[in-house]
């Protein structure tokens, strides 16, 4: 179980969990590339080809009575695809096409049990399609 508040980190590492387990391939001229999950672009030491899995964005809104709030958040998250030029848009497309495999297939079965704050309220949220 996690707070709301720290429910965005929890999905975060379960997206990235879902990625590291089956992380997209390609192959080019003869030889299979496997991405790399990162948090953050590496700047210092750039890996080709990477994913990189940006912040989850939340927006927290409150509904029904204050007493017994029920609260929905809505969140988002970029992945940005990053492959040698060289490699062409098949190496985007294919990993693409994985990442979105691997979320619908995996997502919907996954959910996190958040602490609301109010006395004996537990809420599991799941992803939806």
């Amino acid at each position: 179980m996690t707070s709301l508040n720290n429910a965005r980190v929890e999905i975060f590492r379960k997206i990235r969990d879902q990625l590291n387990a089956d992380p997209p391939t390609y192959t080019h001229a003869g030889t299979v590339y496997t991405y790399t999950i990162v948090a953050s672009f590496p700047e210092a030491d750039p890996t080709f080809p990477c994913i990189v899995v940006n912040p989850i964005e939340k927006r927290t809104m409150k509904l029904g009575v204050a007493k017994r709030p029920n609260v929905t958040m809505p969140a988002s998250i970029d992945i940005d695809f990053y492959a040698k030029v060289s490699h062409g848009k098949n190496a985007i497309d294919s990993a693409r096409d994985k990442v979105e495999m691997i979320l619908r297939n995996n997502w919907i079965t996954e959910s996190v049990t958040i602490n609301t704050d109010v006395p004996s309220q537990e809420v599991s949220i799941q992803g939806v399609e």
